[in-house]
């Protein structure tokens, strides 16, 4: 029996994050570019590679780790690439409490540099189509697509983002690469398949939306941690762009609380409404129910290969718990039960 946890997570140097971490330093060497130790692109848990090698695993039972490198390597740079603008978008001087790009070498070099990772990714993947007489590029352009959407949508918009907006961009930024890593991986197990079933888009999808939501409760649940994370104190609400906490809270406070959040940035009055409306109740609600429609997604496909899936119940769980912990909170919602 396959133990597809140690397979994906391991540590030994056969096990898929050992091999995508040679891959990984094997493009940034082949690059020929001055960044090879720059703290960001080196630094990094590879998420969405290791969401893509669980999609792969999905719907196979053969190990074959090297067969789907260079798509998660692809992932990867079209990540780095949004980090590097995203950073220099919120002008956030740290990530992992490490330099950010912009601040260790220059923000037109974060900007050129993040073009290049783009356009190379997308180069890995029409010469892998071309040789295997695949389509998976359209995958990584709809991708990208989404996330430049998303990205417009959040630095064009001078005012505070409804609920609905914040979402939209939730989904076509942080969704949509975490969404399509898990689909191409269970598309590249097998080129014949036609339809994907519905409950791994649903699985790929609420787990990157629930990522992200999760991550927006940092900086008022977890100041400090985010802070040494951030470099800085980054409230969101201070630069107007979106984070679910305070769309919630837009939507949910008077006309007057609303006139007074837009005209100040006064972190313990955000922190008081958030306590008098239970925002973060109400969004925890809202995960729970996410959570329990991915259990349910996972129940109706885990006959398929219930070894795998109770390996992915337990990357879920710790996912999950990483997320919750770094919020400052507890994961009452384990996926190893029913």
């Amino acid at each position: 029996m396959v133990n597809y946890y140690e397979e994906i997570m391991g540590n030994k140097i056969t096990n898929f994050l050992s091999i995508f971490d040679s891959k990984w330093k094997e493009e940034l060497s082949s690059q020929r570019m001055p960044y090879f130790h720059a703290a960001q692109i080196m630094a990094g848990n590879r998420l969405r590679p290791i969401i893509l090698a669980w999609g792969y695993y999905a719907n196979t039972t053969n190990i074959e780790h090297e067969y789907i490198l260079d798509y998660a390597v692809c992932i990867e740079l079209i990540h780095k690439a949004s980090i590097l603008l995203d950073d220099l978008i919120d002008d956030d001087n740290a990530r992992h409490s490490l330099k950010t790009f912009h601040v260790e070498y220059s923000k037109t070099e974060a900007i050129l540099y993040a073009i290049y990772l783009i356009n190379r990714s997308i180069t890995i993947m029409y010469e892998k189509d071309s040789a295997d007489n695949s389509f998976y590029t359209s995958i990584l352009l709809k991708t990208i697509n989404n996330m430049c959407k998303g990205g417009i949508i959040e630095v064009s918009s001078n005012g505070f983002f409804t609920l609905q907006d914040a979402t939209k961009i939730i989904n076509l930024e942080t969704t949509s690469l975490v969404e399509n890593s898990f689909f191409l991986g269970y598309q590249l197990s097998n080129k014949s398949v036609h339809k994907i079933p519905e409950e791994i888009y649903n699985i790929g999808h609420l787990c990157g939306y629930c990522f992200q939501v999760l991550n927006d409760f940092e900086p008022f649940l977890a100041p400090k941690i985010n802070k040494k994370y951030k470099g800085s104190t980054n409230y969101d609400f201070e630069k107007n762009r979106k984070n679910i906490v305070i769309s919630y809270l837009y939507g949910a406070c008077t006309h007057y609380e609303r006139n007074k959040l837009i005209s100040m940035n006064d972190f313990k009055y955000v922190y008081h409404l958030i306590s008098k409306y239970k925002i973060i109740d109400l969004i925890l609600e809202d995960i729970k129910f996410k959570i329990n429609s991915i259990k349910k997604s996972i129940s109706l496909l885990e006959k398929t290969n219930p070894s795998y899936y109770l390996d992915f119940t337990k990357f879920l769980d710790n996912m999950f718990s990483l997320c919750f912990q770094k919020c400052g909170l507890a994961f009452e919602y384990n996926f190893l039960s029913n």
